[in-house]
């Protein structure tokens, strides 16, 4: 192959193989990122990764899913860290092989979120498991998330760019 030179006076123009359209180019994302579902984990090492996808700043949630885990029967909830997660309730599935989980959730500013809580057995305080949740809250002009199964907004807390009077700072339903 020749190898070319080029002096600093003349005009390079891109070979056919450098001029992609940009039309062309576009990303790729695992199959699993598009899917509707909250996806849960297996239970490891008593703790359970929950994917919620991808929620927006100032909106409340209630998202609800169901985890398989080791606590069996009615337990209590502890949230580690109240970042996201405002509130927690778990109830022991039909089948005893795990709990219905309903939490109320606000994202107060964009980025990447992982918060965990705790579920520990009411009859047997030494049985717990940590569920780790993992979101990301889109801020504003970052486009509005197709919500997975089980999220539903129940409300939009006033942001810094709304007005106190106007009927989008709402409170919690």
């Amino acid at each position: 192959m020749e190898e070319s030179k080029i002096s600093a006076d003349v005009p390079v123009t891109p070979t056919k193989e450098r001029r992609r359209s940009r039309t062309n180019s576009r990303v790729h994302f695992p199959e699993d990122v598009h899917d509707s579902e909250i996806k849960a984990s297996h239970e490891y090492n008593s703790m359970i990764d929950v994917n919620l996808g991808f929620l927006q700043t100032h909106h409340v949630y209630e998202v609800q899913f169901t985890i398989q885990d080791s606590v069996k029967g009615p337990v209590t909830t502890s949230i580690d860290r109240q970042v996201i997660v405002k509130s927690v309730e778990a109830f022991p599935t039909q089948d005893g092989t795990g709990h219905d989980i309903v939490l109320t959730v606000l994202g107060h500013k964009d980025g990447i979120v992982n918060e965990s809580f705790k579920l520990t057995s009411q009859d047997d305080p030494s049985l717990q498991v940590t569920v780790l949740l993992h979101t990301k809250v889109l801020g504003k002009d970052q486009g509005t998330p197709h919500l997975k199964d089980g999220i539903h907004v129940i409300g939009i807390e006033g942001g810094d760019d709304e007005s106190e009077s106007s009927d989008a700072s709402v409170a919690m339903e």
